[in-house]
């Protein structure tokens, strides 16, 4: 199932946040869920976790560093955050809804988020923002799932010897553009990736099989 995930350092605001939008997913009877998180301390740590938790819309606050976590504190902003996840994730779901909206490093910022919002602003309109976040996140999970397909049935392909030049180039070109796979099948190098799809023919049919997997858990 699709969720929505929270950052936040202040586990209240979280909560609040977390708990409004779980009310109106039911009210809206929309089949998605919400999790919050306390930032983790490494913002790489965010893709394998995004990945593996299918996360299909983040929502972040700008200032993660006025509370202390297990007796730690992180050392960046949720602008900072955006920044690290565009390079991988040019077109995953990522909203801001914070008491500091018009920080200028958020501002500044502002063209790599969906939209930046006031949380006075969410609160007003929630089931409006709830809806146009839900679509966006399964706009984002219908694009990927079209790309797994492909990859699967290419994939089904090479298995049995049928893939031709231009199958492997549109694979090839396909891994570039969704840069890390939103399933668990542990490639995160592209070359080492396409070497082995290239060399474990085994390996495909379970990868193909991953991929259906993965697309049946994320249909509403």
């Amino acid at each position: 199932m699709p969720k929505i995930a929270i950052v936040d350092d202040r586990k209240d605001l979280r909560e609040t946040l977390e708990n409004k939008i779980k009310l109106y997913l039911r009210k809206l009877k929309l089949n998605w869920e919400v999790v919050g998180i306390a930032p983790f301390l490494e913002k790489d740590d965010y893709l394998n976790w995004i990945r593996e938790n299918d996360i299909a819309v983040l929502i972040l606050d700008e200032r993660l560093q006025e509370v202390q976590n297990n007796g730690l504190s992180v050392n960046y902003n949720g602008s900072h955050l955006i920044e690290c996840l565009r390079k991988t994730l040019p077109d995953f779901p990522v909203y801001a809804i914070t008491g500091y909206e018009t920080d200028s490093d958020l501002q500044d910022k502002f063209p790599l988020f969906d939209e930046i919002l006031s949380r006075d602003s969410f609160f007003k309109r929630a089931n409006e923002y709830i809806l146009r976040f839900t679509r966006s996140g399964q706009r984002f999970l219908d694009t990927y799932n079209s790309h797994l397909i492909k990859i699967s049935k290419i994939s089904n392909l090479i298995a049995v010897g049928k893939a031709t030049e231009e199958d492997i180039k549109e694979l090839n070109s396909i891994q570039e553009y969704l840069n890390i796979p939103f399933t668990s099948y542990y490639y995160l190098d592209r070359e080492a990736w396409l070497k082995d799809y290239l060399d474990n023919i085994d390996g495909l049919k379970k990868i193909s099989n991953e991929i259906q997997d993965f697309i049946s858990k994320n249909k509403q």
